[in-house]
């Protein structure tokens, strides 16, 4: 079992980057090779481990989509056009088949925490790599700025998911390199998270900005929580915390040395529109698709549209705002959209999914609080901030590549959860 693990999550997060040259729809070519993927492993599965006792159907992550699932199954039977429902629950079912097949492998111990770092530190490594390049054919031929920052997306779709893939990625290298002996490892890790911060600064995405500042903010809170209501010592998980946050102080310096700070859509500016966004076009827009939707579920609380078919309903919606007929096509909330789609079952469902997983990240923090665990815990929490944020500015929930990264964090916590509850044990 322990080889099948291995292969298993060694092909999950490359099929980003099989190159498909002759396909326009990539998104799509992505939640077919992982459903073949997991189609191979779930019958190797099935076939070899009947016996196993089915601890790991008993995971709250996976019944909550699981009950998703079945939900969204239902809402199709009534949705405005079932070929949407039909695609969008395809997707769905390949979610949750991926959560199975791993949540298999971890519950039965088949593979190392340092195993899955080890592929998160080399899936970074090459979109870095792949950004960095871009970035280089940018600067070859003018100066960089702002309006270049969407050619910087690497292996993704665009610059806000590439952003949020490597701010996912960054606390779970982090962890590779605290957990490893090697020194040389060690440096290694520092200096690809200085890089991947560099790299967010060029790419300007304001999701990444609020992700980094929330995730300062609750080093502050963490550690005053700790010191004062737990009475336990704070200062070496300052220090250790210093690898997280001096890595943003080094790309901030380097950013303002070799880029041009005169640039009209400068960095400040960028950053400033995410707190006075009442001129900003982006921010309005996403505003008034959360109203949309959020309008439409108090008319339809129950049933909702069907599952999928808000793209269709977004029209009716927001018709008296569209403009050149650009469609809004998603809620750029999934959780609302969910709402919209499913009714207050499935919203319930989604919300539960993502609750569990908090719990599990909370339950981590109070044994860091109470000293019987180190800072990792508050690492695995960092991942998890960037996770939601796109849940709720993004629809990771239609797009493989952003999945593929949380899939592999999902195994990352639900792993260190265990160890740490067997030492608690």
């Amino acid at each position: 079992m322990k080889l099948a693990a291995r292969i298993y999550f060694a092909f999950l997060p490359f099929i980003l980057y099989i190159p498909n040259w002759t396909v326009i729809d990539l998104n799509g070519s992505h939640w077919l090779n992982i459903s073949i993927l997991n189609a191979a492993f779930i019958g190797y599965i099935l076939f070899y481990y009947r016996s196993k006792s089915g601890k790991h159907l008993k995971n709250p992550i996976l019944l909550s989509f699981a009950a998703l699932f079945v939900i969204s199954s239902i809402s199709a039977l009534y949705a405005l056009n079932s070929a949407e429902s039909i695609v969008k629950l395809t997707d769905m079912f390949t979610i949750l088949s991926t959560l199975y097949v791993c949540f298999y492998f971890i519950t039965y111990k088949a593979v190392s925490l340092k195993y899955l770092l080890s592929i998160i530190g080399i899936t970074l490594t090459i979109d870095l790599a792949g950004s960095y390049y871009q970035y280089f054919e940018v600067i070859s031929f003018t100066e960089f700025n702002f309006e270049h920052s969407n050619s910087l997306r690497g292996f993704y779709g665009n610059k806000n998911m590439s952003a949020i893939a490597l701010m996912m990625k960054v606390p779970l290298v982090l962890m590779l390199g605290e957990i490893s002996k090697s020194k040389l490892l060690k440096y290694y890790v520092y200096l690809i998270s200085i890089a991947a911060f560099h790299l967010i600064l060029l790419q300007s995405s304001r999701a990444a900005f609020s992700g980094i500042a929330i995730c300062l903010i609750l080093i502050i809170l963490l550690l005053l929580i700790k010191k004062y209501l737990f009475n336990n010592k704070s200062i070496h998980d300052l220090r250790n915390l210093q690898k997280y946050i001096l890595p943003i102080l080094i790309a901030f310096i380097l950013f303002k040395l070799t880029v041009n700070q005169n640039d009209t859509v400068s960095l400040e500016n960028r950053v400033s529109s995410i707190i006075n966004n009442k001129e900003d076009e982006s921010t309005a827009n996403r505003l008034r698709f959360f109203k949309q939707t959020l309008a439409y579920a108090s008319t339809n609380p129950f049933l909702g549209c069907g599952i999928g078919n808000w793209k269709i309903m977004s029209i009716k919606m927001d018709s008296d705002n569209m403009f050149s007929y650009v469609v809004p096509g998603f809620a750029h909330n999934d959780i609302l959209e969910i709402l919209a789609e499913t009714g207050i079952f499935g919203f319930l469902a989604y919300l539960s999914f993502f609750f569990f997983i908090f719990k599990t990240n909370l339950r981590n923090i109070l044994m860091w609080m109470k000293s019987k665990t180190d800072y990792i815990p508050i690492l695995l929490m960092f991942s998890f901030v960037f996770a939601f944020l796109d849940t709720n500015l993004n629809f990771p929930l239609n797009r493989a590549d952003n999945q593929i990264v949380f899939f592999i964090y999902l195994s990352i916590l639900q792993l260190t959860s265990n160890t740490i509850n067997d030492e608690k044990n």
